[in-house]
């Protein structure tokens, strides 16, 4: 579908300051495993309508919208996770 790289790159336009902003404010790592639940079960529930054969374009770009999102708000979070993770010498290659 030609509209699928839209709908999961729109959320990160808009939602990208809203990430930053969260992983700032609450416990980085229970938002970045809340992050990864939602997009584990938004997944499951794609594949399961398409297993289901009730896959219609317009719920496919729902979940492409959703898994933009999640990925929009995860991913500020991870990059201002990885420094307290890696040691500096190793940080540029992480």
């Amino acid at each position: 579908f030609p509209y699928t790289t839209l709908f999961r790159s729109l959320p990160a336009l808009f939602l990208g300051a809203v990430g930053g902003a969260l992983a700032d404010i609450v416990d980085r790592r229970r938002l970045l495993l809340t992050v990864q639940f939602l997009l584990a079960l938004v997944t499951g529930v794609l594949a399961a309508a398409s297993a289901l054969g009730d896959l219609s374009p317009v719920l496919l770009l729902g979940f492409t919208f959703a898994m933009g999102a999640l990925s929009a708000v995860g991913t500020p979070t991870y990059l201002s996770i990885v420094p307290s993770i890696v040691e500096r010498p190793q940080l540029a290659s992480a």
